[in-house]
Protein backbone atom coordinates (compact mmCIF):
# COMPACT_ATOMS: atom_id res chain seq x y z
CA UNK A 1 0.00 0.00 0.00
CA UNK A 2 1.50 3.30 -0.75
CA UNK A 3 1.11 6.36 2.05
CA UNK A 4 -0.52 9.11 1.30
CA UNK A 5 2.83 11.26 1.59
CA UNK A 6 5.35 11.40 -1.24
CA UNK A 7 8.55 12.86 -1.13
CA UNK A 8 10.42 13.64 -4.81
CA UNK A 9 14.16 14.37 -4.54
CA UNK A 10 13.94 16.18 -7.74
CA UNK A 11 17.30 17.41 -7.67
CA UNK A 12 20.38 15.56 -6.07
CA UNK A 13 22.77 18.91 -5.84
CA UNK A 14 23.24 21.16 -3.13
CA UNK A 15 24.50 24.95 -3.29
CA UNK A 16 25.46 24.89 0.91
CA UNK A 17 27.52 22.32 2.87
CA UNK A 18 25.52 22.11 5.92
CA UNK A 19 28.07 19.59 8.35
CA UNK A 20 24.78 17.40 9.62
CA UNK A 21 23.77 16.78 6.16
CA UNK A 22 22.16 12.80 6.36
CA UNK A 23 22.14 12.90 2.35
CA UNK A 24 23.69 9.26 1.87
CA UNK A 25 24.50 8.18 5.20
CA UNK A 26 27.41 5.75 4.17
CA UNK A 27 28.61 7.51 1.07
CA UNK A 28 27.97 11.13 0.86
CA UNK A 29 29.02 11.93 -2.90
CA UNK A 30 27.25 8.59 -4.16
CA UNK A 31 23.68 10.25 -4.09
CA UNK A 32 24.77 13.41 -5.61
CA UNK A 33 27.17 11.54 -8.71
CA UNK A 34 24.46 9.08 -9.34
CA UNK A 35 21.37 11.10 -9.97
CA UNK A 36 21.45 14.25 -11.33
CA UNK A 37 17.45 15.70 -12.30
CA UNK A 38 14.52 13.96 -12.21
CA UNK A 39 13.36 14.22 -15.64
CA UNK A 40 9.52 16.00 -15.88
CA UNK A 41 8.04 12.67 -17.36
CA UNK A 42 9.05 10.54 -14.51
CA UNK A 43 7.59 12.68 -12.20
CA UNK A 44 4.37 12.34 -14.23
CA UNK A 45 4.65 8.64 -14.36
CA UNK A 46 5.28 8.34 -10.34
CA UNK A 47 2.32 10.43 -9.89
CA UNK A 48 -0.06 8.89 -12.08
CA UNK A 49 0.79 5.54 -10.25
CA UNK A 50 0.15 6.74 -6.66
CA UNK A 51 -2.67 9.14 -7.98
CA UNK A 52 -4.25 5.44 -9.25
CA UNK A 53 -4.20 3.84 -6.25
CA UNK A 54 -4.78 7.04 -3.49
CA UNK A 55 -7.68 8.14 -5.24
CA UNK A 56 -9.88 5.68 -3.27
CA UNK A 57 -8.84 6.74 -0.16
CA UNK A 58 -10.19 9.61 2.40
CA UNK A 59 -6.47 10.62 3.89
CA UNK A 60 -4.98 13.76 2.43
CA UNK A 61 -2.44 13.48 -0.30
CA UNK A 62 0.51 15.79 0.55
CA UNK A 63 3.51 15.73 -1.66
CA UNK A 64 7.05 17.40 -0.70
CA UNK A 65 9.50 18.10 -3.48
CA UNK A 66 13.11 18.55 -1.82
CA UNK A 67 17.04 17.61 -2.74
CA UNK A 68 19.40 18.34 -2.35
CA UNK A 69 18.35 21.90 -3.18
CA UNK A 70 14.94 21.60 -5.32
CA UNK A 71 15.15 25.46 -6.71
CA UNK A 72 18.15 24.60 -8.35
CA UNK A 73 16.44 23.21 -11.02
CA UNK A 74 15.54 26.27 -11.88
CA UNK A 75 12.22 28.61 -12.71
CA UNK A 76 11.53 27.04 -15.94
CA UNK A 77 11.52 22.94 -15.21
CA UNK A 78 10.15 23.46 -11.49
CA UNK A 79 6.96 25.61 -13.15
CA UNK A 80 6.96 22.15 -15.52
CA UNK A 81 6.91 20.15 -12.13
CA UNK A 82 4.01 22.28 -10.75
CA UNK A 83 2.03 21.70 -14.13
CA UNK A 84 2.64 17.99 -14.49
CA UNK A 85 1.70 17.83 -10.23
CA UNK A 86 -1.49 19.53 -11.35
CA UNK A 87 -2.90 17.79 -14.33
CA UNK A 88 -1.93 14.28 -12.84
CA UNK A 89 -3.94 15.41 -9.98
CA UNK A 90 -6.87 16.41 -12.25
CA UNK A 91 -6.73 13.41 -14.18
CA UNK A 92 -7.18 11.17 -11.18
CA UNK A 93 -9.64 13.90 -9.26
CA UNK A 94 -7.55 14.85 -6.34
CA UNK A 95 -6.01 17.44 -4.65
CA UNK A 96 -3.07 16.72 -3.27
CA UNK A 97 -1.26 19.81 -0.75
CA UNK A 98 2.09 20.35 -2.41
CA UNK A 99 5.30 21.65 -0.49
CA UNK A 100 8.73 22.06 -0.93
CA UNK A 101 11.86 21.92 1.10
CA UNK A 102 14.84 24.37 0.50
CA UNK A 103 17.30 26.27 2.20
CA UNK A 104 15.77 29.53 0.67
CA UNK A 105 18.90 31.02 -0.85
CA UNK A 106 17.62 31.02 -4.48
CA UNK A 107 14.32 32.34 -3.52
CA UNK A 108 13.50 35.53 -5.62
CA UNK A 109 9.96 37.14 -6.54
CA UNK A 110 9.65 35.02 -9.54
CA UNK A 111 9.92 31.72 -7.76
CA UNK A 112 7.48 33.38 -4.98
CA UNK A 113 4.87 34.15 -7.00
CA UNK A 114 5.11 30.53 -9.47
CA UNK A 115 4.73 28.98 -5.61
CA UNK A 116 2.33 30.88 -4.57
CA UNK A 117 -0.11 30.84 -7.75
CA UNK A 118 0.48 27.10 -7.18
CA UNK A 119 -0.58 27.15 -3.79
CA UNK A 120 3.08 25.76 -2.48
CA UNK A 121 3.87 26.07 1.19
CA UNK A 122 7.42 26.99 1.14
CA UNK A 123 9.61 24.88 4.12
CA UNK A 124 12.22 26.80 5.08
CA UNK A 125 15.35 24.98 6.64
CA UNK A 126 16.68 27.75 9.59
CA UNK A 127 18.11 26.88 12.90
CA UNK A 128 17.50 29.76 14.72
CA UNK A 129 19.28 33.34 14.82
CA UNK A 130 21.58 33.91 12.05
CA UNK A 131 24.82 33.26 14.71
CA UNK A 132 23.09 29.36 15.84
CA UNK A 133 21.96 29.00 12.36
CA UNK A 134 26.13 29.65 10.63
CA UNK A 135 27.32 27.08 12.75
CA UNK A 136 26.02 24.33 10.80
CA UNK A 137 24.36 25.83 7.78
CA UNK A 138 27.25 27.12 5.90
CA UNK A 139 27.87 27.64 2.23
CA UNK A 140 29.94 26.26 0.04
CA UNK A 141 32.80 28.71 0.89
CA UNK A 142 32.25 27.90 4.45
CA UNK A 143 30.22 31.40 5.07
CA UNK A 144 27.27 31.53 6.93
CA UNK A 145 23.72 31.54 5.67
CA UNK A 146 21.91 32.78 8.68
CA UNK A 147 21.35 36.28 7.23
CA UNK A 148 20.92 35.68 3.84
CA UNK A 149 17.58 32.84 4.91
CA UNK A 150 16.35 35.72 7.11
CA UNK A 151 16.49 38.05 4.16
CA UNK A 152 14.74 35.32 2.08
CA UNK A 153 11.69 34.86 4.61
CA UNK A 154 11.00 38.39 4.64
CA UNK A 155 10.80 38.08 0.80
CA UNK A 156 8.46 35.19 0.88
CA UNK A 157 6.34 36.61 3.64
CA UNK A 158 6.18 40.08 2.11
CA UNK A 159 4.93 38.27 -1.30
CA UNK A 160 2.32 36.11 0.76
CA UNK A 161 3.21 32.79 0.05
CA UNK A 162 3.19 30.18 2.96
CA UNK A 163 6.03 29.90 4.58
CA UNK A 164 7.03 27.66 7.10
CA UNK A 165 10.34 26.79 9.09
CA UNK A 166 12.06 23.48 10.23
CA UNK A 167 14.86 24.09 12.54
CA UNK A 168 17.18 21.23 13.51
CA UNK A 169 17.29 20.81 17.51
CA UNK A 170 20.87 22.47 18.79
CA UNK A 171 21.52 21.01 22.57
CA UNK A 172 24.13 23.94 22.82
CA UNK A 173 21.21 26.35 22.10
CA UNK A 174 18.38 28.06 24.10
CA UNK A 175 15.37 26.69 22.88
CA UNK A 176 13.32 29.38 24.42
CA UNK A 177 15.63 31.93 22.75
CA UNK A 178 15.59 30.00 19.06
CA UNK A 179 11.65 29.81 19.76
CA UNK A 180 11.57 33.64 20.34
CA UNK A 181 13.58 34.54 17.33
CA UNK A 182 11.11 32.79 15.30
CA UNK A 183 8.41 34.49 16.53
CA UNK A 184 10.45 37.70 16.34
CA UNK A 185 10.77 37.11 12.29
CA UNK A 186 7.23 36.05 11.59
CA UNK A 187 7.38 32.27 10.96
CA UNK A 188 3.99 31.26 10.87
CA UNK A 189 5.19 27.67 12.35
CA UNK A 190 7.92 25.74 12.87
CA UNK A 191 8.73 21.80 12.50
CA UNK A 192 11.85 20.45 14.72
CA UNK A 193 13.85 18.02 13.81
CA UNK A 194 16.33 16.39 15.54
CA UNK A 195 19.93 15.63 13.37
CA UNK A 196 20.02 12.15 11.60
CA UNK A 197 22.80 9.41 10.86
CA UNK A 198 24.99 11.05 8.38
CA UNK A 199 28.44 10.08 6.51
CA UNK A 200 30.25 10.71 9.92
CA UNK A 201 27.94 9.94 12.70
CA UNK A 202 24.79 8.35 13.63
CA UNK A 203 22.06 9.33 16.39
CA UNK A 204 22.64 7.07 19.41
CA UNK A 205 19.56 7.04 22.73
CA UNK A 206 21.65 9.04 24.37
CA UNK A 207 22.64 11.59 22.06
CA UNK A 208 19.02 11.98 21.81
CA UNK A 209 18.23 12.36 25.97
CA UNK A 210 20.91 15.76 25.02
CA UNK A 211 18.48 17.49 23.38
CA UNK A 212 15.97 17.38 26.09
CA UNK A 213 16.98 21.11 27.52
CA UNK A 214 16.55 22.47 23.83
CA UNK A 215 12.71 21.11 23.70
CA UNK A 216 11.93 21.58 26.92
CA UNK A 217 12.73 25.65 26.26
CA UNK A 218 11.32 25.96 23.03
CA UNK A 219 8.09 23.60 24.65
CA UNK A 220 7.81 26.21 27.72
CA UNK A 221 8.56 29.31 25.75
CA UNK A 222 5.57 27.89 23.20
CA UNK A 223 3.46 27.27 26.00
CA UNK A 224 3.33 30.59 27.39
CA UNK A 225 2.30 31.77 24.41
CA UNK A 226 -1.16 32.68 24.50
CA UNK A 227 -1.74 33.80 20.90
CA UNK A 228 0.47 35.10 17.88
CA UNK A 229 3.30 33.51 18.43
CA UNK A 230 4.75 30.77 15.82
CA UNK A 231 3.19 27.63 15.63
CA UNK A 232 4.90 24.19 16.44
CA UNK A 233 3.34 21.42 15.23
CA UNK A 234 5.29 18.18 17.28
CA UNK A 235 3.94 20.14 20.19
CA UNK A 236 0.76 20.55 19.32
CA UNK A 237 0.64 16.48 18.41
CA UNK A 238 2.60 15.75 21.80
CA UNK A 239 -0.29 18.16 23.94
CA UNK A 240 -3.32 15.93 21.16
CA UNK A 241 -1.48 12.76 22.33
CA UNK A 242 -2.11 13.35 26.37
CA UNK A 243 -5.38 14.52 25.78
CA UNK A 244 -5.96 11.19 24.02
CA UNK A 245 -6.23 11.72 20.39
CA UNK A 246 -4.16 10.74 17.45
CA UNK A 247 -0.10 11.44 17.38
CA UNK A 248 1.48 11.55 14.78
CA UNK A 249 4.78 12.93 15.14
CA UNK A 250 7.55 10.38 13.68
CA UNK A 251 10.34 13.06 14.64
CA UNK A 252 9.15 12.69 18.40
CA UNK A 253 7.49 9.61 18.86
CA UNK A 254 9.67 7.43 16.32
CA UNK A 255 7.48 5.64 14.98
CA UNK A 256 8.33 4.51 11.00
CA UNK A 257 7.70 7.29 8.59
CA UNK A 258 4.44 7.34 6.65
CA UNK A 259 5.82 8.34 3.23
CA UNK A 260 7.16 6.98 0.02
CA UNK A 261 10.38 8.77 -1.31
CA UNK A 262 11.43 9.12 -4.93
CA UNK A 263 14.46 9.37 -6.21
CA UNK A 264 15.85 11.96 -9.22
CA UNK A 265 15.36 8.65 -11.44
CA UNK A 266 11.89 7.20 -9.96
CA UNK A 267 13.59 4.62 -7.70
CA UNK A 268 11.60 4.73 -4.58
CA UNK A 269 12.96 4.53 -0.71
CA UNK A 270 10.93 3.72 2.53
CA UNK A 271 11.47 6.93 4.22
CA UNK A 272 13.75 10.27 3.43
Amino acid sequence: MIPSQLVFKVNAQCNIACTYCYQDALAPETFRSRYQTMDVAVLGQCLDACFAELKSRRAPIRINLQGGEPLLVGLATFARYLDTIRESATRHGVKPEVSIQTNALLLDDAFCALLEKHEVTIGVSIDGPPDLHDRRRIDKGGHGTGKRVEAKIALALRAGARVAGICVADPEADGAAVYEYFCRIGLPSVHILLPAQNHATSLTLRDARSYAPFLKGMFDAWAAREEGGTRIADFEEVVASLLGLTFRSWVLNAAPSAWTCFLPDGAIETGD
